[in-house]
């Protein structure tokens, strides 16, 4: 199971950014074209949720999905998912 937990993670932390990427070349342009080379910035969910764009709201969900998962196989079990987060 530990294994299987760790893949989800990753498969979660690949949507985020694959998702994170189509809104910066569309919703979010004007903010991306404000960002340099070299400057940092944590995203979350959260910037993705009030998306308009069905095609981001459908990553969303799945991700939102992918996370009740794994947090439900975690404590079914007793793995702590701290173990497998960067």
């Amino acid at each position: 199971m530990r294994e299987i937990i760790k893949q989800l993670v990753s498969i979660r932390q690949e949507l985020f950014k694959e998702a994170l990427n189509h809104a910066m070349d569309n919703e979010l342009k004007e903010i991306n074209d404000v960002f340099e080379d070299g400057d940092e910035y944590i995203f979350e969910l959260k910037h993705l949720d009030n998306s308009k764009d069905i095609n981001l709201q459908l990553l969303v969900d799945l991700i939102k999905h992918v996370e009740k998962t794994t947090d439900s196989l975690a404590k079914q079990n007793k793995i702590n998912l701290g173990e497998f987060l960067i």
